[in-house]
């Protein structure tokens, strides 16, 4: 569905800061929108780096500094970059398998993370 899904490093499950020139190096995620001029958010290239999408851009090309998200709207692609910038490059805990409750409060380890997902529509596009 969304196409940035977390995954986790081999060793700690966080990125380390890449610097250039004493600054912090940012990512500007673009949208694709069907209509108008696509939005663009500036992310931590360490908090973007938890999206498997940008990650794998990145790997294969460490210079890029602006990656389109193709097939994702501005407003979605806004929840994307709120939910990276919140874990700050840190994987989130797993979900327990088989999940138990309906209630995201007793799923997830992250208050914010339940917040966040009860806030969202429950309507497809």
């Amino acid at each position: 569905l969304l196409p940035c899904v977390p995954w986790q490093s081999q060793t700690s499950g966080q990125y380390q800061r890449r610097v250039h020139g004493g600054l912090e190096d940012n990512l500007i995620l673009a949208s694709s929108e069907d209509v108008g001029t696509p939005k663009e958010f500036k992310v931590p290239r360490q908090d973007a780096m938890i999206c498997n999408l940008v990650k794998s851009i990145v790997e294969g090309d460490s210079d890029v500094d602006r990656i389109e998200i193709k097939k994702v709207q501005g407003d979605i692609l806004e929840l994307i970059v709120s939910y990276l910038k919140h874990h700050k490059g840190k994987v989130p805990q797993e979900i327990a398998k088989p999940i138990r409750s309906v209630k995201m409060e007793k799923i997830v380890e992250d208050e914010w993370d339940a917040k966040f997902i009860n806030g969202l529509s429950k309507n497809v596009r």
